[in-house]
């Protein structure tokens, strides 16, 4: 568990268009002041529960999060520092209704400070991400060595998500997306 897995991207063949934004950003791009929590973004600690002491299970608390972010008119889901300690995978999906779309933000507090680290089991998949126009950004993905992949997008499609200022460590695969049971 002490050991570094290299972290790739696997972007897979897919029968329809996929487009997914990677935002690089410098390290010192982490040091610009950070503008929040605005009072309408909701507290993964101070409205849901969770704990996020690296002991607790958060993960019901999260997948709550995720539902009701999909589910409601609130756009921003915040996390603020603290280690959210997940044993399941944890799901974004997208709405239904396509009219009913609406852009979406998974935010932390900093990389340094606020974390999600997978204790599920060997090989499995931290987040099942496949909103449409949704970012997510300022967290640390940690996969204890143990994950396979941090974030699984859409294996149909993916519009215009945007990862910004994560750090994503001791997984096999970063962010994949896309269908590799495709034949070609």
């Amino acid at each position: 568990h002490g050991s570094l897995r290299e972290t790739r991207v696997r972007l897979l063949p897919v029968t329809s268009a996929l487009c997914v934004l990677f935002m690089i950003s410098p390290l010192s791009a982490l040091e610009n002041t950070f503008v929040g929590p605005l009072a309408g973004w909701r507290n993964l600690k101070t409205y849901y529960g969770a704990v996020g002491d690296g002991v607790a299970d958060d993960t019901p608390t999260l997948q709550q999060a995720f539902d009701d972010l999909r589910a409601s008119h609130y756009h921003v889901l915040y996390l603020p520092s603290g280690t959210f300690r997940i044993t399941s995978t944890v799901q974004l999906l997208r709405q239904e209704d396509p009219n009913l779309q609406h852009s979406t933000m998974i935010v932390g507090e900093h990389p340094s400070e606020t974390r999600i680290v997978w204790d599920g089991p060997e090989d499995g998949v931290m987040i099942l991400y496949n909103p449409q126009y949704s970012s997510m950004g300022r967290i640390t993905l940690d996969g204890n060595t143990r994950a396979l992949t941090a974030i699984r997008e859409s294996p149909i499609y993916s519009t215009a998500n945007e990862f910004f200022d994560l750090v994503i460590q001791d997984v096999g695969f970063g962010i994949e997306a896309g269908d590799g049971d495709v034949a070609h």
